[in-house]
């Protein structure tokens, strides 16, 4: 008698979506379809303990970069050592594993080769965070080092110095919202921080990350005192259904955001965009929302991932049952909308990043720059 695990039934189930998905969208390579399935499904680690793994997921074509921060344990994606397998099968592309890392507060932190995460056009990405104290969203994963405050743009642009940070070849630099009080203190913080900052040789673009900036007066004055600094406002909306559950200062009504953001598009902002996480909201409320947002602006899109084994439960009911469905309607859609795939340097993206527009060095088996 065959004795058959008792995940068989679950994971023949999941074997069937993925074959379903691959045979509706032809145009999707398998690379994309396993991402997809790692994001919904997430990966079983028998060493959580040691560190978040880090992977990166190569074709001829693409690269996916992808850390679970959490361990799945019916996922049939399953982390062995350095080897990942699905259904215990060798998966159709290359897996490099790049190690495990921890989680490492700090006031900045980079995007680029010097930290190995790849980048369009191998830019260098300085991400700021001179406001840590924040309670931040539900699905936030932040961890606070001990001893860390809030401090000002004089004290964070010293610390940038003090850690090396080679502002002259800083290609752009992001603002996340952290606790600010109000818009009128996240205008202040950028501008002060972009004006120190251009003293020492900075030359880059600015996004910031946020939706405290709700006014057509404070948008001009940023837009005003930023001068010829390139600059993107991402309006961090995230899910069109579970923004009270999110945090209770984005209980706000959709159609009120709508109308906010044509007032600070209005104001001269340019170049806008609204963040947006797959893996939240169901498929019928995304077909009815997002082409209104995106006749605003492109999705800055991150797929959702859980931070703790809690956070499952945020996931729509879709999503969790079949990830490859799901991720590859919201794919085409976006497409549909926006005229084509929309590349980005977020790490959790549904195109990942074309091999053509990063640096060369992540394709070979160095896994960092002082490795080899």
């Amino acid at each position: 008698m065959i004795h058959k695990s008792k995940n068989y039934g679950v994971n023949s189930e999941m074997k069937d979506n993925f074959e379903k998905s691959k045979e509706q969208h032809p145009e999707i390579p398998d690379l994309d379809l396993h991402y997809y399935g790692m994001k919904g499904y997430g990966i079983k680690d028998k060493c959580p303990e040691e560190g978040r793994p880090k992977f990166h997921l190569i074709d001829s074509r693409k690269l996916f970069s992808l850390v679970p921060l959490i361990n799945s344990k019916n996922s049939p994606y399953e982390l062995n050592g350095d080897k990942l397998t699905y259904n215990e099968i060798d998966l159709p592309f290359r897996v490099k594993f790049i190690g495990r890392i921890g989680r490492n507060p700090a006031y900045f932190y980079h995007r680029g080769i010097q930290e190995w995460m790849p980048t369009l056009d191998s830019e260098s990405i300085l991400g700021i965070n001179f406001q840590p104290i924040c309670k931040g969203c539900d699905w936030c994963c932040r961890d606070l080092q001990k001893g860390m405050i809030n401090i000002s743009p004089e004290q964070g642009v010293r610390a940038l110095q003090e850690g090396g940070v080679d502002l002259p070849n800083i290609d752009k630099m992001t603002f996340v919202t952290g606790m600010y009080r109000n818009g009128e203190e996240v205008t202040q913080v950028i501008l002060k921080t972009v004006e120190l900052a251009k003293k020492q040789g900075f030359r880059g673009r600015v996004l910031y990350i946020g939706s405290q900036i709700q006014d057509q007066t404070l948008a001009k004055r940023l837009i005003e005192g930023l001068d010829k600094t390139r600059f993107k406002y991402a309006y961090t909306l995230e899910t069109f259904t579970q923004r009270e559950r999110m945090h209770i200062k984005k209980a706000k009504g959709l159609e009120e955001v709508l109308d906010i953001i044509e007032k600070i598009k209005d104001a001269g902002l340019t170049d806008f965009e609204y963040s947006y996480m797959p893996g939240l909201d169901s498929l019928d409320a995304f077909y009815k929302w997002m082409p209104k947002f995106s006749k605003l602006g492109k999705p800055h899109l991150s797929i959702f991932r859980p931070a703790s084994v809690e956070q499952e439960n945020l996931k729509d009911f879709e999503f969790v049952k079949d990830p490859f469905k799901y991720l590859c309607s919201m794919r085409m859609a976006f497409e549909k909308e926006h005229r084509g795939p929309i590349y980005q340097n977020n790490l959790a993206s549904l195109w990942g990043f074309p091999i053509d527009r990063i640096n060369p060095l992540f394709l070979t088996d160095k896994t960092s720059l002082g490795y080899g």
